[in-house]
C-alpha cells in the first residue's frame, strides 16, 4: 500500500483505482484573530459574481439585476432601477440615466381629481363647438368646425341638430362629402332616440341624404298617430323636398 506524504489522498490497493481521504492529515484551519473570529479568505472573483435573489423569498421578475426585487410598502415604490428587457445579464449595459436630485426624491402619486385648468380644457368643447358652428359662414367652415372636435365625446342630439341646421342655412354641401357622411354615420346609431324626427327628416331632405331618410322612416312610422298636424305637415314637406 502506497501512501503519499504530501497528498490528501492515498491509494488503497494497487489493482484498484479507488481513492480515499487521508485521515492522517488534519483538515485545513482558518487563521484565528484575537476575537476568536475566522477571517475571510479571498477565493477570487467568484464571490463578486454572486447575484442576490429576491429578498422576500418569492421568485419572479427582479426590479434590478443585482439587488433583487424591492419590497413595496403601501402604494408607492421606487420608480427607477428597473430592468430593461429579458436578455443575458452577463452582457448587461447600464442604460439608467440618473434623474435630477429633486425629481429623484419626489414620489409619483397618481390622483383621480384633475386640477381646475385641466378640467376646463377637457370641457371647453361644450361651448367652443357651438361657437365655431355659429360663426361659420360657408359649408366648408361648418364641416371643419365639426371635424375639429370629432374626438370629443359624448355628443348630444342637439349637437347634431345644430350642425345640420347651420349646413342648411349656409346653402348645403355635397351629399358625398366624407365629412357629412361622418356626421350622419354617428347620428345613424341614435335615430331611435331622436324625439323630433320630422325636423331631422327635413334637414336630411335639404341636404339630399336620402339613405338616412329611408332608415329614419322605420322609427317615424310608429309615431304617426301621435304626431300633431304641424309635425305631419313638416314630414310631408320633407319628402316633397327630397321628391320621394
Amino acid at each position: 500500500m502506497l501512501v503519499a506524504t504530501r497528498s490528501r489522498f492515498r491509494r488503497l490497493a494497487p489493482s484498484t483505482g479507488v481513492l480515499a481521504w487521508n485521515t492522517t492529515r488534519k483538515p485545513p484551519q482558518f487563521p484565528m484573530s484575537k476575537g476568536n473570529e475566522p477571517q475571510l479568505v479571498a477565493i477570487g472573483a467568484v464571490l463578486q459574481q454572486v447575484r442576490c435573489g429576491p429578498k422576500d423569498g418569492r421568485p419572479g421578475r427582479l426590479e434590478h439585476h443585482r439587488f433583487g426585487a424591492t419590497k413595496g410598502r403601501g402604494k408607492f415604490y421606487y420608480r427607477f432601477h428597473k430592468i430593461i428587457g429579458k436578455w443575458n445579464w452577463r452582457g448587461y449595459q447600464e442604460r439608467f440615466v440618473a434623474p435630477r436630485a429633486l425629481e429623484n426624491r419626489q414620489r409619483w402619486i397618481p390622483t383621480t381629481q384633475a386640477s381646475y385648468t385641466q378640467m376646463r380644457r377637457s370641457k371647453d368643447w361644450y361651448w367652443r363647438l357651438p361657437k365655431a358652428i355659429a360663426v361659420a359662414t360657408t359649408p366648408n367652415e361648418v364641416l371643419e368646425a365639426w371635424i375639429r372636435f370629432r374626438h370629443k365625446l359624448p355628443k348630444r342630439t342637439y349637437h347634431y341638430f345644430k350642425v345640420l341646421r347651420r349646413l342648411t342655412e349656409v346653402g348645403g354641401c355635397d351629399p358625398t362629402d366624407w365629412r357629412l357622411k361622418f356626421i350622419t354615420s354617428r347620428l345613424h346609431a341614435i335615430h331611435r332616440k331622436v324625439l323630433n324626427i320630422p325636423r331631422l327628416m327635413k334637414y336630411y331632405a335639404q341636404l339630399h341624404v336620402t339613405s338616412e331618410m329611408e332608415h329614419l322612416t322605420r322609427f317615424s312610422y310608429k309615431m304617426l298617430p301621435k304626431y300633431s298636424p304641424s309635425q305631419l305637415v313638416l314630414m310631408a314637406h320633407a319628402f316633397g323636398i327630397a321628391r320621394l
